[in-house]
């Protein structure tokens, strides 16, 4: 979005106005606006009809849509009266292109790429087009999961994990919990992030993972919420808890009291 046209339209989102670029062209395409703005980071989410009729893949004219059907949710679920050889729908042509991939990797070392639309078949770009179109540098993150496989440039295995709002809404609300906060604020959520990345091992990143393993999706629940805890009793007028102490707890007491208050799903055998 330019600084111009973020002036000019009413219905911009106010969030969306600091990330409008001054002195930057007009972009109708993904491609023109990797090359206008030069991005480091590029996150694709639900994708829409609108993604290839206009200001995406079809460029100002349009017309790229005939021929696609729509799915329950109004997504590009594939292409009507094209059929691959097992009877399937022809998926949809993706949103990173591979040439909006190469731009990626010039501009950084490390670029990284978010291709979250669900379900695979309208994805942005797979994980196997955005390493080999970056030489293996890239940073993926998909929004379904992937099968791993050996990255040609580097020879490593690869096997991502998907984004996926478990790593941080159980935790971060059990943490909202246990401060007994009145509000959530920005930091909050930094402070989940923060959780999160903390318990990704060097294991996980050599193998292109940037979330912990979904086995630990507990133990993740309860530092996001001692760090969101945490954050709230550093905030003003965020947490209500009037606890003696309480908003003095070290993370690691404040990871115990999470995991004290979880539900554990186990039953007791009568027999």
């Amino acid at each position: 979005v330019t600084r111009l046209r973020a002036e000019k339209e009413d219905t911009l989102a106010l969030h969306k106005l600091p990330y409008a670029h001054d002195g930057a062209p007009e972009c109708f395409t993904v491609l023109e606006a990797v090359r206008a703005v030069k991005p480091t980071a590029l996150i694709g989410v639900r994708r829409h009809k609108h993604s290839l009729r206009k200001g995406a893949l079809a460029g100002p004219e349009g017309g790229e849509l005939a021929g696609y059907r729509e799915d329950s949710a109004g997504g590009v679920a594939g292409v009507a009266g094209k059929a691959d050889k097992d009877g399937k729908h022809e998926s949809p042509p993706r949103l990173f292109t591979r040439e909006v991939l190469v731009e990626m990797g010039k501009n950084t070392d490390a670029p990284l790429i978010f291709a979250l639309s669900r379900p695979e078949g309208i994805a942005e770009c797979s994980a196997q087009d955005a390493y080999h179109a970056t030489d293996g540098r890239c940073v993926f993150v998909p929004g379904c999961p992937v099968e791993p496989f050996v990255d040609a440039a580097t020879k490593r295995l690869i096997a991502p994990r998907p984004s996926t709002s478990a790593y941080v809404f159980p935790g971060f609300a059990m943490g909202v919990s246990l401060a007994e906060a009145n509000r959530v604020r920005s930091p909050m959520f930094l402070a989940a992030a923060e959780a999160v990345a903390s318990l990704v091992t060097d294991e996980d990143l050599a193998g292109g993972a940037v979330y912990p393993r979904t086995a630990r999706l507990r133990e993740v629940a309860a530092h996001v919420a001692a760090k969101v805890a945490a954050k709230c009793f550093e905030m003003d007028g965020v947490a209500t808890a009037n606890a003696p102490g309480k908003n003095k707890q070290s993370h690691e007491r404040l990871v115990a009291l999470a995991k004290k208050s979880m539900y554990d799903p186990a039953y007791r055998s009568y027999m």
